[in-house]
């Protein structure tokens, strides 16, 4: 059982690291005011993990250096409709 057990623990540390990997190569792009590169990576990982605050902060912020406010309102509404029903699933 306890093999079983390092071996879920061992693929899940192997999953989470190669999806932190474009997380850190769009915030690397973000600071170095490569925004545009950064938007398309962090509008990827928003679309797999849109659960995500670093991924959404970060994507709004690169949303608003590239003066792109109507993207930015909608990215904001959508994640507002999205945590409201995370919310009310809790709740209940």
């Amino acid at each position: 059982m306890r093999i079983f057990l390092y071996l879920i623990l061992l693929f899940c540390g192997f999953w989470s690291s190669s999806q932190t990997v474009d997380e850190r190569l769009a915030i690397q792009f973000y600071e170095s005011n490569e925004f545009e590169k950064a938007e398309n990576i962090f509008k990827k990982l928003y679309k797999k993990r849109s659960h995500s605050a670093l991924v959404y902060e970060y994507y709004l912020n690169t949303l608003i250096a590239l003066e792109n406010g109507k993207d930015a309102e909608r990215l904001v509404e959508t994640h507002l409709k999205k945590t409201q029903k995370i919310l009310v699933c809790v709740l209940i």
